[in-house]
């Protein structure tokens, strides 16, 4: 049996926009479902990642080691990049191991977390982490994590078939005053987990605008709470105060600060579902010191 090694390389900037661009969200979906296959995760040519970069990079390690594949991981030649993937947990997370790096939990990070199920402990630390480097009052930063994040990581495990679960990770960029949290899972994505019960959405887009309105879930009432809030609440506490943006397959949801919302279509699909959070920190401040209304209209 012949088996044709897979090369999935990341370009330079590892950020969201650039990686939507690239080739490499075609040719890990070629590799999805490989199994005892080769693979090559290039991260040689890497000068900058984001947390999207840094989540996706994980789940594809997770779901190509599951699915039984040998894969060779090229490391940044950049060291500063290899540093900061040391700081955040990824080589602890995946057990590689360099006695070169030494690994330093930074407080501007929520340290990268691949979850299975809801972890208290991690969920604090995000609003610790909202508290410290947005100065977002602690109520406000409670109810953001514990209420919209908590729901968005629920639905998940409650329907999204992810095989490894979800990714999240933090960063605070404190020159450009901005926070950015991303979740990322590998699951069937909104338009096949809602299609069922809103026949009038047709394509990943039209299910995206679907799951950010109010009430809308697959999962109606669950322990007689209410679902479908979760990106409701994240949209109007982002309104503002920073963007939004959303990529589900082909589907891609865009709110900037000002709340106008751009969809797009992408050729190479993000086989799951990103949220992905840019908070700008200076409307945080001025949120504790005024007291603005929270959740928007």
């Amino acid at each position: 049996m012949n088996i044709t090694p897979i090369q999935l390389k990341f370009p330079a900037q590892c950020e969201l926009n650039q990686l939507l661009k690239s080739d490499l969200l075609c040719n890990f979906n070629n590799s999805f479902e490989a199994t005892n296959n080769l693979i090559t995760v290039d991260c040689s040519a890497i000068k900058f990642i984001r947390p999207f970069g840094l989540n996706l990079l994980s789940a594809i390690l997770s779901l190509h080691l599951k699915n039984n594949n040998a894969v060779t991981y090229m490391p940044p030649l950049d060291n500063n990049v290899t540093n900061y993937m040391k700081d955040q947990g990824f080589y602890e997370e995946f057990s590689i191991q360099d006695s070169q790096i030494t690994h330093s939990a930074r407080s501007t990070s929520v340290a990268l977390k691949r979850l299975d199920n809801v972890n208290g402990t991690y969920l604090e630390n995000i609003a610790s982490w909202l508290m410290h480097n947005g100065g977002i009052p602690e109520n406000i930063a409670h109810d953001l994590v514990s209420i919209s994040l908590l729901e968005v990581i629920n639905n998940v495990f409650d329907h999204s078939l992810s095989p490894i679960g979800c990714y999240i990770s933090a960063q605070a960029y404190h020159r450009k005053e901005q926070l950015i949290l991303s979740i990322l899972d590998l699951g069937i994505g909104f338009y096949q987990s809602l299609k069922q019960f809103y026949p009038e959405i047709r394509t990943d887009v039209d299910a995206i605008d679907k799951a950010v309105q109010e009430g809308v879930s697959s999962k109606k009432i669950i322990e007689n709470k209410v679902r479908g809030v979760g990106l409701t609440n994240i949209s109007g506490f982002i309104k503002n105060r920073g963007a939004l943006h959303i990529i589900s397959y082909n589907g891609t949801w865009y709110q900037d600060h000002s709340g106008k919302i751009t969809t797009r279509s992408i050729n190479c699909p993000l086989h799951g579902v990103c949220v992905n959070l840019s908070i700008d920190t200076k409307s945080m401040f001025e949120l504790a010191e005024y007291g603005d209304e929270v959740w928007g209209e």
